[in-house]
């Protein structure tokens, strides 16, 4: 995990945050140039990948598949007598893709939350989604149902539109 270590007013005057890596290293990356330099001061590219935010109400057709990991985190909601009963992991996943990336109106509504996820949620169905960029994190059928999607609206700080 990297953390920025905000206390030295002087590099931020030039761009520049020092970066921790990990306990034995740090990083200085300077923003003006995407430049990082350690402590030998070899030079390292920064490379800065753009990633599009996800749509609160529109389709969001970027959000791939949800990750191994989280097939076997959620593998919990296949079993019998549970929300996907009958189905497999990959056919789990590709149904919360394809709902994910679903835009509102009707019966789903929908919301991006602070830190970038969308989430989804069908009236009829029950379904429930929360997605990132790197793919579906969640996707269940919450029995509390509405309400569970207005807790998690408010606890994301949900906002509805685009804006």
């Amino acid at each position: 995990m990297y953390s920025i270590n905000s206390k030295v007013s002087l590099r931020s005057k030039f761009s520049i945050s020092e970066i921790s890596v990990n306990k034995n290293t740090s990083l200085l990356l300077d923003k003006s140039n995407n430049k990082a330099y350690n402590r030998e001061a070899k030079v390292m590219e920064v490379s800065k990948k753009k990633v599009k935010a996800l749509s609160a109400t529109g389709s969001n057709p970027a959000i791939p598949k949800m990750t191994i990991k989280a097939q076997k985190r959620h593998g919990k909601h296949l079993r019998p007598g549970r929300s996907f009963a009958g189905m497999t992991v990959s056919e789990y996943a590709q149904k919360g893709m394809e709902f994910a990336r679903l835009p509102t109106g009707g019966s789903i509504v929908g919301y991006r939350g602070e830190d970038g996820c969308i989430v989804r949620f069908n009236k009829v169905t029950g379904e429930w989604v929360k997605a990132y960029t790197t793919g579906v994190a969640t996707y269940m059928m919450p029995s509390a149902g509405k309400a569970y999607y207005d807790k998690w609206f408010d606890l994301d700080k949900g906002v509805i539109s685009d804006d």
